[in-house]
């Protein structure tokens, strides 16, 4: 029986292990067929939401050259990746299709950086890390994400790619190391300026420069040793303990507040639906399908489903434990982060589906190589559960594909609601009469105008289309603008 980490991801018969010559080329073949699939999906109309308002809005604003903002005001997001968005427009490809072509270059990176770690860091084989970036490409998160202009996935990519050359230099203990260290901070850095949650990879990039056979490891220690030393260490970590302080008043208006403001006052059963909540959101994750695609007898066993996968991630990270590196670091203040946030949404969670898949395989593969019922019940547990992951992704980009090629039904089978409107009005080609007597809010008046700016199959309008900011500031002179926390309400329902 192969293990995970064996020539195949999957445990087999006698009859797979005669498959075994041709599964290289059946796994390359599969990566190519999925990245056919995603590369369709630049066929898609620009699919909005509020996320996707507020960020087209701030680029349109940037590429017009009135700075970042949202609202008349300085946007509360990094400007990383409407800044990129501006790019685009800026040499003329702001349009719909090169948003979700540079989603798509930020997933190869990913992947690819999501392959060297299967390889340098979790130790697998080559057949089976390429399996596994199979998997990460049939993720339901990713695919949702792809046809989506969001920072999710060009943060997936870039902060990937940072960890991947951190664990990279930790393989060295010359030069080299500091090289590769000083280039994964400057991927650090762009990963920050695309996500905040991007902080989470300074620990990791510490780790690396401080430990496993680090020249600094042993200077510190010599440090340390002496009270001079010891008082210069501390003195340092005070100073770090203010910069975060005043990081922290930076940004308190929209992450500090709103993290005490979730949790003050929390009563012992709200805090037993928010850890439900959040075993809701693993269990899409480990399921990979949303809550919502599911009936509600089966939606229930979610967290039940959550639960027990984060059980079989802890025991893959705690094989690892004599052995941690900047991977585990970085995920583990991730993680860290992500669970005082209050949100509770799968795609926070997308950036390390990856790193997750990796060490989930080594506890099935020490599950495997344990004796008595634990073993005997690994293999058929695991094929089964690929079995089912790889059916509900491939019926996900499927789905996908089916709103991409859409065509006139795009507005009724991609929207619905107040959208749904909005897009019959922008393909339709209407008239800013028509747009006045349709009663429009602000936000969709936004999404009306957005799609006729980056929208190619939206119909001209009549004059030069107004910037999006400008219908902002028009109809906050004409009546007061719903608060942030309303929209977002409005959008959920």
């Amino acid at each position: 029986m192969s293990d995970v980490v064996g020539s195949t991801v999957v445990p087999g018969t006698g009859r797979l292990r005669a498959l075994e010559p041709h599964v290289p080329r059946m796994l390359r073949g599969g990566l190519v067929l999925l990245a056919a699939a995603y590369l369709v999906q630049c066929y898609s109309p620009l699919r909005l939401n509020l996320d996707v308002i507020h960020f087209v809005t701030v680029a349109a604003s940037a590429a017009d050259g009135e700075g970042f903002l949202f609202k008349d005001t300085p946007t509360y997001y990094p400007i990383g990746y409407a800044a990129l968005l501006s790019g685009l427009e800026r040499i003329g490809l702001g349009i719909s299709w090169a948003f979700v072509a540079l989603n798509c270059l930020f997933i190869a990176v990913g992947v690819g950086a999501s392959y060297a770690l299967y390889r340098m860091h979790f130790g697998y084989a080559r057949n089976a890390a390429l399996g596994l970036c199979c998997l990460v490409l049939l993720s339901y998160v990713l695919v949702k994400h792809v046809t989506l202009p969001m920072s999710d996935v060009p943060f997936l990519g870039a902060s990937l790619a940072a960890v991947a050359v951190i664990a990279w230099a930790e393989q060295y203990q010359d030069r080299r190391r500091w090289t590769l260290l000083a280039l994964g901070a400057v991927l650090a850095g762009g990963a920050i300026l695309i996500r905040t949650a991007g902080i989470t990879l300074l620990p990791a990039l510490a780790w690396a420069c401080f430990t496993n056979g680090s020249p600094l490891q042993n200077g510190f220690r010599r440090l340390i040793r002496h009270r001079r030393g010891r008082l210069l260490t501390a003195g340092a970590a005070l100073a770090a303990v203010a910069a975060l302080f005043v990081v922290l008043r930076r940004f308190q208006e929209k992450y500090v507040r709103e993290v005490f403001g979730f949790y003050d006052g929390l009563s012992w059963q709200e805090g037993l639906e928010t850890i439900v909540e959040r075993l809701v959101t693993w269990g899409e994750l480990f399921a990979n399908v949303p809550e919502s695609k599911l009936p509600a007898f089966l939606g229930a066993l979610l967290p039940f489903v959550g639960f027990a996968g984060l059980l079989v991630l802890g025991a893959g990270i705690w094989a690892r434990r004599r052995r941690l590196r900047s991977v585990e670091i970085y995920f583990l203040a991730y993680a860290a982060l992500m669970l005082i946030w209050p949100a509770f949404t799968a795609r926070f969670w997308l950036a390390v589906i990856p790193l997750a898949m990796g060490w989930v395989g080594l506890a099935f593969q020490r599950f495997a190589g344990a004796r008595g019922a634990a073993a005997r019940f690994a293999a058929p547990v695991l094929a089964l559960y690929l079995a089912a992951f790889m059916l509900l992704g491939a019926a996900a980009l499927a789905f996908s594909t089916r709103i991409t090629f859409s065509g006139s039904d795009f507005p009724q089978v991609y929207a619905g609601g107040s959208m749904e409107r909005v897009y019959q009005l922008a393909f339709e080609g209407a008239t800013e009469a028509e747009i006045r007597e349709a009663g429009l809010n602000m936000i969709d008046r936004i999404a009306f105008r957005a799609l006729g700016r980056y929208e190619p199959r939206a119909h001209a309008f009549g004059g030069e289309p107004m910037p999006l900011y400008e219908i902002e500031k028009q109809w906050r002179a004409s009546q007061p603008v719903p608060g942030q926390d309303a929209l977002r309400e409005r959008a959920q329902k």
